[in-house]
């Protein structure tokens, strides 16, 4: 038997015990792998669908343009009780009989090839809306003018152009900065919990977190100069800005 050096993820640990089971009893292990940490293994397993936020949801795809991206040569596998037949899918009714073959036959990340419908809601689409929309409630149509005009009002107060008082006046009210951030605040809030079965979830959660440290600044109506400055408003959007950049680049 070949020493594959296997990980995988499942919502809940009581979902990969049978197939532990089965892989211990070939010679095999393998171990859990832990979201946001440094990926090291040959062949990855996804148990799908996931129990995530009060439903199941199939996040096959999004996780194999994942480790597409930054593990390309990772053989990424698919796992559930669909009778489907695919060198890069175990079927848990049906398991292969000869591992060592199944895995060697199976595709590596980088590889074009179809992911398993696994019947839950489909990541995939649900990160795309996320991110693009309809119209305009796009989260990037929403972010994009409160990093704007917040680089505005940073750049011209560091070249002393122009005070505070009257960037508020020109800039920030005139964008309605206020009801801006109230609205990104909600759409975030409203798709936060449905990331947590991604293996990129840490972005959000840095989000999240840049969102909290400069709350006060948006609670007192953006008019205190003070807390622009001290709470380094910009500098934690900037950050957001990132995150969000960084986790787009898996929509599929």
């Amino acid at each position: 038997m070949a020493n594959f050096r296997i990980s995988y993820w499942a919502a809940e640990e009581s979902a990969a015990g049978f197939l532990g089971r089965q892989l211990q009893q070939q010679g095999l292990s393998w171990r859990p792998y832990e979201l946001g940490t440094v990926l090291d293994c040959d062949i990855f397993i996804l148990l799908s669908p996931v129990w995530c936020n009060n439903h199941f949801i199939s996040c096959d795809k999004t996780w194999k343009k994942y480790l597409e991206l930054n593990y390309p040569e990772v053989r990424f596998i698919s796992a559930g009780f669909d009778q489907i037949a695919q060198e890069n899918y175990i079927d848990l009714l049906d398991l292969p009989k000869n591992w060592a073959f199944f895995f060697l036959n199976a595709r590596i990340s980088r590889d074009a090839f179809d992911v398993i419908d696994t019947g839950g809601l489909d990541m995939s689409n649900k990160l795309r809306a996320f991110f693009e929309g309809h119209g305009n409630d796009s989260i990037l149509q929403i972010f994009s003018p409160i990093y704007m005009a917040l680089r505005i009002v940073r750049d011209e107060i560091n070249k002393g152009k122009n005070t505070y008082q009257k960037l508020y006046t020109e800039v920030i009210s005139q964008i309605q900065l206020t009801d801006n951030w109230r609205i990104f605040l909600y759409r975030f809030s409203n798709y936060y919990s449905f990331f947590s079965c991604l293996p990129f979830f840490s972005l959000f959660e840095m989000i999240k977190t840049h969102t909290e440290i400069i709350r006060p600044y948006f609670d007192e109506g953006c008019k205190e100069e003070l807390l622009f400055t001290q709470l380094g408003v910009m500098e934690h959007i900037s950050e957001i800005k990132r995150y969000l950049d960084e986790a787009e680049s898996y929509v599929r």
